[in-house]
This record gives structure tokens, sequence and C-alpha cells, in this order.
């Protein structure tokens, strides 16, 4: 955008008009000149909203990558079977392979959110995509380069580590780009539009994935989603994304501020101190652990519970049926909280959204401990993952408000503290289960833990600004 002032012109893009109070005006003739300070960031539009059809577009091309992103995850999972009744793999050596995923997953959340945060979300995703979705396209490639056991196993858990350190860059980026382009009054709903893709993910997968599994071989599963990933990718890419973003210079240049962060960007420094002083950080923290227990206690146990309290239901059911319920609040549950930030303040909506996960997720929980029917158990799990939705637009969006210039590195710290019941949770229940054999103890000690990090957060948490 330019300006015509004083019989020149002014770019716009190029130039910011601001002077700090230190800086003592230039005197021309008796007269202050004007003073224009030379933005020297290679990333001037970053912080532009995103508006009308740019911003929908967006948001269903983010939606889709999430689909696509929890497809691939759950490619192996699906596979696992099939995979080690053909190459002799026993349980322990499936458990390694499947297992590997969250050792890059976990341990890359925090440098993904800084990635997203210093050179544009949208790099950061699609990059990823592209590589995870070839990796995911490959892996029965690397089963078949390799028929030394020991050798394939060796390169296999290699291979999942880095499938989960590119798949642990999508997140952060979402809520990085979410931050930067989604206007305050729109956050929550376009974020939980973003991430309803995720159970969406895991209901294609095991639907299509399935099919053809069964159909075909196990092999087709990885050829199709891994080509639909990277496909999917380069439509953003070429699609979404200006001529100058995709670059190899441009690129080149934002890698570079990756090690070397430039003074004369108008990025904030990184307040460590601020943060981790903060009782709202430590409170979304505390949360984000929380929640993530209840859904990887879920996700890892629940196809146990079902089998064995109800083994002449169909599998199918319990494992769709509840995500398809927990997609679509999602999306409501964004509305919502949008309505409540206009109405009330950011801090009352995530207070409010993270109270109703708390008190949903606690009370199903503790029914589960005195049901004795396949369907009531059915429609507990499916309203647990729709009181899910609440989470989504309650903790799992604070980032944005606590640390709006370095959300997707915030995040990353929260979303570590998430991922790390996946070792957690699935230990202390399986010991649990081993020393009592009551599923009603692991429903019960679960539901406290979401009380608590829920409580937490209504107490402590915050809206607003670290500063």
């Amino acid at each position: 955008m330019t300006h015509h002032q004083s019989g020149r012109t002014v770019d716009h893009d190029l130039y910011v008009h601001q002077v700090s109070e230190s800086e003592k005006p230039l005197l021309v003739n008796g007269n202050a000149a004007e003073v224009v300070v030379v933005n020297t960031d290679i990333h001037p539009k970053r912080n532009e909203h995103w508006k009308g059809a740019t911003k929908w577009k967006w948001t269903a091309a983010l939606f889709i990558l999430g689909v696509l992103n929890y497809s691939c995850r759950n490619v192996a999972p699906v596979c696992a079977v099939s995979m080690g009744t053909q190459l002799g793999w026993d349980k322990a050596q499936t458990g390694l392979v499947l297992s590997s995923f969250f050792w890059g997953y976990s341990l890359t959340q925090i440098p993904a959110g800084y990635v997203s945060d210093v050179i544009g979300g949208e790099q950061v995703i699609t990059l990823a995509a592209i590589g995870w979705g070839s990796l995911t396209f490959i892996t029965p490639y690397i089963v078949y380069a390799f028929p030394d056991k020991s050798l394939q196993m060796t390169i296999l858990v290699i291979q999942r580590i880095i499938f989960g350190t590119l798949e642990a860059l999508h997140y952060p980026a979402v809520i990085s780009l979410v931050s930067r382009k989604i206007a305050t009054e729109n956050k929550s709903s376009v974020y939980t539009m973003i991430v309803a893709g995720s159970p969406v993910g895991v209901i294609l997968c095991g639907s299509l994935g399935s099919y053809l599994l069964h159909q075909f071989s196990w092999e087709s599963v990885f050829y199709a989603f891994g080509i639909a990933s990277v496909t999917w990718a380069l439509v953003i890419r070429l699609a979404l994304m200006t001529s100058e973003a995709l670059s190899v210079d441009y690129i080149k240049r934002s890698c570079k501020e990756i090690f070397w962060k430039r003074k004369d960007t108008q990025s904030e420094p990184i307040p460590w101190r601020k943060w981790f002083r903060s009782k709202a950080v430590w409170a979304m923290f505390v949360s984000s652990f929380c929640t993530g227990y209840v859904f990887f206690l879920l996700f890892s146990w629940l196809p146990t519970y079902f089998e064995e309290k109800f083994p002449e239901a169909n599998g199918w059911v319990f494992n769709v049926v509840p995500w398809m319920v927990g997609a679509p609040f999602r999306v409501i549950c964004g509305f919502i909280a949008d309505k409540l930030v206009l109405k009330y303040s950011v801090t009352s909506a995530r207070k409010i959204m993270q109270a109703c996960y708390g008190v949903g997720v606690t009370a199903c929980l503790l029914l589960f401990t005195y049901t004795h029917s396949y369907f009531l158990a059915l429609f507990i799990i499916s309203s647990i993952l729709m009181f899910d939705g609440f989470n989504s637009a309650g903790a799992s969006l604070n980032p944005n408000d606590l640390a709006p210039e370095w959300a997707g590195f915030l995040y990353g710290f929260s979303n570590t503290a998430g991922a790390l019941p996946g070792f957690f949770a699935v230990y202390i229940s399986g010991q649990i289960l081993h020393s009592t054999g009551s599923w009603a103890s692991v429903f019960t000690s679960t539901a406290v833990i979401s009380a608590i990090g829920s409580l937490l957060f209504v107490l402590f948490g915050s809206g607003e600004k670290v500063s």
C-alpha cells in the first residue's frame, strides 16, 4: 500500500512511522523533519488479519490438512496387526514401532512453536505436511528395503521418531497462525473449526483405512493417505500463498531467523521470566496436562474396556460414533466462546468454557464407574468427547491470549505438558488394572485429575496478555 505525502511516495510495507521517545527530532530550517524508520522485517505482512473469503479459504484448507494429519497419525495403528503378522513382529516389537512416534512428537513441541512464530505458520505447516506425508507414503518401501528384522526395526523406529517430529509442527503452527491472522472476536470459532479436523481424521482413517486394508493391503493405506497429504499441502502453497513466500530465497532468509533473530524486526523479545512467574501460565500448563491425561487414557484403554465389558458389541461403533459427536460440537463451542468474548471478556469466556469441560467430563467419568449398559457407556464416552469441545475454546486456545506474539512457542510448552500423559496415563492406569482389576478405580482417579486441572484454570487462569 502506498501513501503520497510531502511530494513523495512512502511504501507502508517498507516503512514504519514510529520513533522512540529517546530520539530527538531532526531539525531542517528550524522545523522538525519527518523521520522515517525503515522496517527491514522480511515478514512485513505477517500480522495482517485474514479477512472475508481469504479467512474462510484458509480455515477450510487447514481443516482438511488437520484431517489428513490425524489420518496419517493413525495409519500405523490401523495397520499394526496386519504388518506384525506379515513381518513376524511380536507385541513388544509392534509396541516399540508405534510408541516411537511419541518420542519425536512430545520432545519437539517447544521448538516447533518457536519456529512457527519466527518464520510464519504457513511455511511451517505446509512444509511439515509434505514431510510427514512423504514419510507415510514411503513406509512400505522402507519395510521391504531392509529384510533383516533387526535393521528393519531400527530404521522404522528412526523413521517414526522423525515422523513424530514433523507431525509435532502442525498444531503449534495452527496456534501461531490463528494468533496472528484472526481477529480476537473470531479466534475461538476459527480455531475450533480447524481442530475439528482431528476427530474427522480418526474417523476417516478408521473407515477408509480399514476398507483399503481389507480390500487391498496394508501398504495401500500408507500410499493413499501419504499421497493425499503431500498433494493437499502443495495445493495450499500454490493456491493460497504468495509467490514471494514460495521463493527459495525467502525460505532461506526465513530459516536464518530461526538461529539468528534480527534485532531490527518488529517481533517482541520472549518474556521468559514473566511467563514462568505467571499463575495464569502455570494454570494453563496444569490444565493441559490434566486434559491430556483424560484424552490418552480414553484413547488407549477404551477399546480394551469395551471388549472386556461388552464382547458382543461391534468394534467400529464405539471406535467411530463418539468421534462423530465430538467433531461438530467443537465448532459449536467455538461460536459460543466468541459470543462470550463479545458479551463479557476473553478471561470470562475461557474460564466458562473450561469450567463446562471440567464439570461435564468429571461427571461422565464418575458415571462410568456405575454403568453396566453398553448403550449408556457409548453415550458417556460420546458425551466426554462432546465436552472436550469446551476445552478447545478454553485452555487449549489460551496461548493466543497470554502471548499473542509468541503464541505458537508458548503453545509448544503447553502441548508438551499435554503430551506427557501419553506415557504416564497409560502406564498408571495399566498398573491400577493389574493391581485391582477395577475399571471404577481407573475412571475415578481420572475424574479427580480432570477436576483439579479445570478448577485451577478457573481460579488462576486469565485471558489477558502476560506483561
